[in-house]
């Protein structure tokens, strides 16, 4: 079963593309948990399958999950210095701030966090694995 991430990144993604944004939407798709993607059986039928890691890819992880006035319920380890990136179907899709609180790591605790923008209940907070 997909995460809530996942489906978010991907209707999102999808979403902007009919919706006729230019941007690259596979850059967004590879911040999800994923395995390399294929044309599966579109083009070229020896390309069906990747059959040289069943690892997932993931270079973003979720920081945690809003729930409204910039509460989230936490996830993973959010750090001091942390660049976080917002996934969200409104205009704060894709904006980036530095967290500026306390080292935060107790899984599902709700904080409150510092942000110069208005989240709204239901915004995925991730940040890069680098």
């Amino acid at each position: 079963m997909k995460n809530e991430h996942y489906v978010g990144a991907v209707v999102n993604t999808y979403r902007r593309v009919l919706n006729g944004e230019n941007f690259d939407y596979m850059a967004e798709l590879e911040k999800t948990s994923h395995r390399p993607f294929t044309t599966g059986f579109t083009f070229d039928k020896t390309e069906t399958e990747f059959l040289t890691s069943a690892a997932p890819v993931q270079t973003y992880e979720v920081i945690g999950v809003c729930t409204g006035n910039n509460e989230i319920i936490i996830k993973n380890k959010l750090v001091t210095g942390d660049e976080i990136e917002i996934l969200s179907p409104d205009k704060n899709n894709g904006k980036t701030f530095i967290y500026t609180g306390e080292t935060a790591n107790v899984p599902e605790s709700l904080i409150t966090i510092e942000c110069p923008y208005k989240l709204s209940a239901n915004d995925i907070l991730r940040k890069n694995r680098k």
